[in-house]
């Protein structure tokens, strides 16, 4: 059974960006215990680029203002549920409410990028949703080989339709995740929601059974396409 974990990036990166807004924070799939949580920085995890990020890692300085759009399979109605009901108790416990006002899609991302050519990428992910038959993601343990070769065919397929595709979403890169949080996170909010969320049972499993795109207008992310398979 295909396996759903987050990039794993420990705290001991703080000391790398110390004094730097913190504006992301994901649901760790697995990373061991498949219940903690952990945060990167600008939006979609900057410091990949030391993690060996490789010649793409120009890509990598996002701001969180940049625009960024995103083909993606949207999560199963329970677990929508779920991390829906995360984010609300995010908003109103640490007054984090940013990315269910203009994402308001969980999700597991594949690929994200700068640009991409619209019409050709709503014909690609099409085909592939045509050729793809649904799985399961459990979120405890390691990535699996079938979800891997998953991502690897979705990449190899989609990503000629688009540009500045960050490097920490190469397949050798990649790890899935979850985002609960981003652009309003800041350093003193994020340790009361790390010890909140590190004992919290988030041992979910969760049906994958189509293929979406978003949209980033620059004000918000619209779901502009969605395929069932």
């Amino acid at each position: 059974m295909p396996l759903l974990y987050v990039r794993a990036y420990s705290l001991r990166s703080i000391d790398s960006v110390e004094g730097a807004p913190l504006h992301n924070i994901s649901l760790a799939e697995a990373g061991g215990t498949g219940r903690r949580s952990t945060w990167t920085q600008d939006g979609e995890g900057q410091d990949a680029s030391k993690e060996g990020g490789g010649s793409s890692g120009k890509h990598l300085a996002k701001s969180w203002k940049a625009r960024m759009h995103a083909f993606v399979s949207l999560c199963d109605e329970p677990t929508t549920k779920a991390v829906k009901n995360l984010w609300a108790e995010l908003t109103n416990d640490f007054g984090v409410g940013h990315l269910a006002e203009v994402l308001p899609y969980p999700h597991v991302s594949y690929q994200i990028a700068r640009h991409y050519d619209e019409v050709h990428l709503t014909n690609l992910v099409e085909q592939l949703a045509q050729q793809a038959t649904p799985f399961s993601l459990q979120a405890s343990g390691l990535r699996s080989i079938e979800l891997s070769h998953f991502h690897q065919k979705v990449w190899q397929t989609i990503s000629p339709a688009g540009e500045g595709i960050p490097a920490y979403y190469e397949p050798n890169f990649w790890m899935p995740h979850i985002t609960l949080a981003e652009h309003d996170l800041q350093a003193e909010s994020l340790q009361h929601i790390m010890a909140r969320l590190f004992t919290r049972e988030l041992v979910w499993e969760m049906r994958i059974d189509n293929l979406a795109i978003i949209w980033d207008t620059g004000a918000l992310q619209e779901l502009r396409s969605q395929f069932s398979f």
